[in-house]
This record gives C-alpha cells, sequence and structure tokens, in this order.
C-alpha cells in the first residue's frame, strides 16, 4: 500500500482503528491527513438510512395532526420539526465531516467504529498519555420522535474543552423511539454491544441524554449492572421468537468471536429535560392525546408499566451511583413535554409550587442561565412546605391513619402496572412466564424485594410526616400522584447537582436546551446551557 493510500485510509480512522489497521501505536510524529471524497459517500449512506426513517415517523405525526384539534396540531407539527429540524445532508462536504449541525472541520466520524473524535489530538498511546490513562467514550442519547444530530451542539461543546474524548450517537433507534422500553432497550444493547466490541478493553465512559434518552440510558444501566443477556453480553435470538406486531425488526449483530465486556471507569451521567418520575405533571388532555398515537414508549412514560419504578429500586439507583458525577438539567417554564419537578428531581412536600413560581421569576432575569436548585431554595424567603407542619401546627389530618392508606393505595397501583408490564419477567429473568396474579402483596413480590418494599415504605411514611394537609388531601386522593411522589423522593438525594433553566416559550424550551431552535438564540440561551455542563463534566 503506498504512502498515500496509507493516508487516504487511516483519514477515516480514529486513533484506536487506525492501530487495528496498522503496525504503529503512536501516531505522535504524524502531520494531518487528507480525507478522501469515498468516505463522504460512505458516511452520506450510513447515516441516510437515519433521514429516510424521520421521513415515515414525521409522516406519522402529520398524519395524527389531521384528526385533532388545531392546538394539537401545533404540538404534533413541533413534534415532526423537532425531528427534522437540520437536514441530515452530507453532499456539500470536503472534509470528514459534512458540517452537520456546523460540526466544525476538526471533529471527524471514524468509519469503522462510527465514533466522532477530534483530529486536533492526534495520539492516544500510553507513551504519549500515561501508563494508567484510558479513552473516555461519551453516548449523547436523543430522545423520543428525534434523530441523534439533535445532540451535536453537546458534542461540540464537550470537545472543545475535551479534544480527546471519543463521542458515539446511537442511531439504531431513530424513527423507533415510540415502540416502547423494551424493544429501545433491544435496539440500544446491540448497538452499544457492536461499539464495545470494536474499542479498548479498559475505558471512561459518560452517558448523556436529552428527554427520553435520560431514561433509555437509565433503563441500559439497570440491566447492564444486572448482566442481563442481550444487554451486557450478546444473546442470540431464539428461533420461536415472535416479532410483536407493529414493532421495527431487531437487528442481532453478535460480534464475531468470543466477546468480552470493557472494564469501565463511570464518569457522567448528566440529563437535559428527562422525565425521570413520568409525565404526570403534564395536563392530563394532553396526555391522552399524546397517547392516541398508539406509543407504547409514551405510556410507559405515564406509568402505566412498573418501568419507571424499577429504576428507583437499589439495583436501579446502584448504576447511577457508580458515576463519579451525575447532573440533572430541566426547564422552569415553558417545556409542555417535559415539566420541572420530573426532570429536576422535585418532590413537593420539599419544593411546592409557590418555590416554583419564584424561581422561574429569578430564571426570567437570565434567560438560558443554568441555576442550581440548592442556591435557589437558600435564596428564596416565601411560604415553605415545612411552614404547614410541625410543632404548634395542628393537622387536620390523621397521619397514622393516612400511612396506612397511602401504603395500602400505593402498593394496590403498583401490583396493577406490574401485571401491565408483559416484558418484566422477560428482563428481569429471563423467563417467559407471565407474572402469576395474586393479591397485591404477592405480585410486588414477585418484582421487588424485601428491601425495595421496605424502602418505598419508609419514603411514604417520611412524606406524611413532612408533607402539608393540603397535598395529603392530593396524595389521598390521587394514586398516580402519590405514585410521582415516592418516584421524586427516591431520586432526590441521588444527586445535589439539578439545575434550572429559563427559556423563553418562543424557543421551544425542550428542544432548544441541547438543540438552538433559532440560531441568532445560540449565544444567549442554548450555548449557556452547553458551556455549563461542558464546564461541570469530568474528564
Amino acid at each position: 500500500m503506498s504512502s498515500k493510500d496509507t493516508k487516504q485510509q487511516s483519514a477515516c480512522l480514529c486513533y484506536h482503528c487506525r492501530v487495528k489497521h496498522s503496525e504503529k501505536t503512536c501516531f505522535a510524529d504524524e502531520g494531518d491527513v487528507y480525507h478522501d471524497a469515498a468516505h463522504i459517500e460512505e458516511a452520506k449512506a450510513f447515516w441516510q438510512v437515519i433521514s429516510d426513517q424521520v421521513v415515515k415517523e414525521k409522516n406519522r405525526a402529520q398524519a395524527l395532526a389531521s384528526i385533532v384539534s388545531s392546538k394539537v396540531m401545533e404540538i404534533v407539527k413541533f413534534l415532526g420539526n423537532a425531528f427534522v429540524d437540520i437536514p441530515l445532508d452530507m453532499e456539500h462536504s470536503t472534509e470528514v465531516q459534512a458540517d452537520l449541525f456546523a460540526m466544525p472541520e476538526s471533529i471527524r466520524m471514524c468509519s469503522d467504529c462510527h465514533c466522532f473524535f477530534s483530529r486536533k489530538a492526534k495520539c492516544h498511546c500510553t507513551k504519549c498519555m500515561g501508563e494508567d490513562y484510558r479513552s473516555h467514550y461519551v453516548i449523547l442519547m436523543h430522545g423520543v420522535i428525534a434523530e441523534p444530530f439533535c445532540m451535536a451542539y453537546v458534542a461540540q461543546a464537550l470537545m472543545s474543552n475535551y479534544p480527546n474524548l471519543f463521542i458515539y450517537f446511537p442511531h439504531k433507534i431513530a424513527g423507533k423511539s415510540l415502540v416502547g422500553l423494551e424493544l429501545v432497550l433491544q435496539m440500544y444493547s446491540s448497538e452499544l454491544l457492536e461499539l464495545f466490541a470494536k474499542i479498548p478493553k479498559k475505558i471512561k465512559l459518560s452517558v448523556i441524554g436529552h428527554s427520553f434518552g435520560g431514561i433509555i440510558l437509565r433503563t441500559w444501566l439497570f440491566y447492564y449492572h444486572r448482566k442481563t443477556p442481550g444487554v451486557y453480553l450478546p444473546k442470540e435470538p431464539t428461533p420461536d421468537e415472535e416479532k410483536k406486531e407493529g414493532a421495527p425488526e431487531v437487528q442481532h449483530d453478535t460480534p464475531a468471536g468470543p466477546y468480552e465486556p470493557p472494564e469501565i471507569q463511570w464518569c457522567n451521567y448528566i440529563s437535559f429535560a428527562s422525565p425521570h418520575s413520568g409525565i404526570y405533571e403534564n395536563n392530563a388532555a394532553f396526555r391522552k392525546v399524546i397517547s392516541l398515537a398508539g406509543s407504547k414508549s409514551i405510556d410507559e412514560l405515564d406509568n402505566q408499566s412498573v418501568d419507571l419504578l424499577l429504576l428507583v429500586s437499589k439495583e436501579g439507583l446502584e448504576g447511577l451511583k457508580k458515576f463519579q458525577n451525575m447532573i440533572v438539567y430541566g426547564n422552569l417554564w415553558g417545556d409542555h413535554l417535559v415539566a420541572p419537578r420530573t426532570s429536576m428531581l422535585l418532590p413537593r412536600y420539599r419544593i411546592n409550587s409557590t418555590m416554583i413560581k419564584a424561581f422561574t421569576k429569578i430564571g426570567e432575569e437570565n434567560p438560558g442561565e443554568p441555576h442550581a436548585i440548592l442556591d435557589l431554595m437558600s435564596k428564596y424567603d416565601g411560604p415553605r412546605p415545612e411552614d404547614d407542619v410541625g410543632d404548634g401546627v395542628e393537622s387536620a389530618v390523621n397521619r397514622e391513619e393516612a400511612v396506612d392508606k397511602l401504603v395500602k393505595a400505593f402498593y394496590a397501583r403498583v401490583a396493577k402496572v406490574i401485571l401491565k408490564t408483559s416484558h418484566v419477567n422477560k428482563l428481569l429473568f429471563d423467563s417467559d412466564k407471565p407474572i402469576v396474579e395474586g393479591d397485591d402483596d404477592a405480585v410486588c413480590r414477585q418484582v421487588l424485594s424485601e428491601e425495595d418494599i421496605n424502602t418505598f415504605t419508609k419514603i411514604i411514611s417520611d412524606i406524611v410526616v413532612k408533607a402539608s394537609d393540603k397535598l395529603m388531601g392530593r396524595l389521598l386522593g390521587k394514586t398516580d400522584l402519590l405514585y410521582q411522589e415516592v418516584l421524586l423522593t427516591a431520586l432526590w438525594e441521588l444527586t445535589p447537582y439539578k439545575f434550572a433553566v429559563y427559556m423563553p416559550i418562543m424557543c421551544m424550551p425542550h428542544k432548544s436546551i441541547v438543540t438552538p431552535m433559532d440560531i441568532q438564540a445560540y449565544d444567549k440561551l442554548t450555548n449557556k446551557v452547553l458551556t455549563h455542563a461542558a464546564a461541570r463534566f469530568v474528564a
């Protein structure tokens, strides 16, 4: 192979893939290499699959819009536009990267592992980086009805600070995110198993998700740490596995040869506007309308399955606790898809609605600027939830009786959603047998451990002690609200790094927190959030 051919081939590859295709391990003495036109066509074909799926999903959204009111049509159009807001057009590129989302020329996509890397970092060998060096991979997971490159601005913010990163955009879920967590998990896990088979066996790993992407990542972490077949290790599909009606074909691209899981140093979990406790806060009519799309994913986010509760079980939280750094960002106002409490983990008995309104006023003074929830709480001097309970305040609610009623109502709700979650036994225990029906306690104990049941019961007891009479009345009357409050309370102390962002509603806050809907607003809004996140990222 000529020197020119070698350079053209290596120009398409990240450091680790270059090592596999050459006899060298150090490239510090090499100048930059030229990227040939053939790679543009290869990359274009790779991403065209996503574009086609995006168009199909947009057409589905537009069909739904034709049968509902004009207000709902506006929401559906927003979902459709968010899906294809910037076309995946690679035709006009003369560099490795095709100016997608204004991706700088210094960032390229490896034609082998499909990771994005900076050509500013030429070498990652131990001689150049040190014996203890591990390459740091970052997974950027998009949300429901979205496409991978909506996270491109996040990648740019990170790589401008940390050029040694390798960034991966999962793409197999694009256009298929509405089919439910079970199938989404299969597709996502299959894709990561392929990636892990190509990259070094000792790595640092960070995961960053927008919206539903944050839930997909937590779900994957839960089952990965359980060493679930098909998630932790490749799993061959059984001949009798039936494809679910209307579901996309799941590709099982098992890596060739024996697969060895990587040794991972868990660095960052970051979510932007993710519905960690579901979408209960959203207007009930809105939730009903979007459920008409027949999306299993939306039903799961509305806590019609047990999935989100499993993510706050002991095993569910253990995966998150392995991260060196965990940060959540949420919109204070105007986000019609993911409301403040669920994105920033704010239980009602700790943060009442009056406090959120006060936080919003502070945010209005500097749109786009992230504010730490703990700082906002320290500055707030209005009425707090605890002002309505405690010594000297007579409660109209019999708290002892309330604990019993709420515990009973909660586990009745849990048993109901367990029986509705058809995939729970398959994922948890690799069994095709359904959950056995019985009384609420018997059903719950098939899925939850004794420790989990004790933990959730204690959470309810703590809520009863600290909640105001007004909140108690709501909890006693609305089991769905109680369910979400338990989820929020379980997550509250998981991280102190909760940040609230105010964005004008005209900028579509849900999307603009990671991707500017108006490029003129980038420096004023989105860039503030991404700069803040990059500064707090642990490299």
